[in-house]
């Protein structure tokens, strides 16, 4: 799953706190507000598409040990989940002030 790749990049860096972080971070990003917003994109063969295209974008960039350009590609697939979550109609007003308040404070 996506998950799990994004763990196996965290472990790539073989920086233990990171995995805890990366790893927190997705059991966050499991709950039903979060799978229900990744369900929905995994209808949409644009977003699929999109994330398979970050996905390869990162893995490029980590192999050629392009550690700042892989850190902005993440960042940039991070900002794309939550815009997706944030493009929901029935988004509860209460997470998407969370979520509108994370992607200014983080992604700004």
């Amino acid at each position: 799953t996506d998950h799990r790749l994004h763990l196996a990049i965290a472990g790539i860096c073989r920086n233990g706190v990171l995995v805890e972080q990366v790893d927190g971070l997705l059991r966050r990003a499991s709950g039903p507000l979060w799978r229900s917003g990744q369900e929905l994109a995994w209808r949409s063969s644009d977003v699929v598409g999109h994330w398979c295209d970050e996905h390869e974008a990162l893995m490029r960039a980590i192999a050629a040990g392009h550690g700042g350009l892989a850190s902005a590609l993440m960042r940039d697939h991070l900002l794309s989940a939550v815009r997706n979550v944030l493009a929901r109609d029935d988004l509860p007003p209460s997470a998407r002030r969370r979520l509108e308040h994370l992607s200014q404070r983080h992604f700004s």
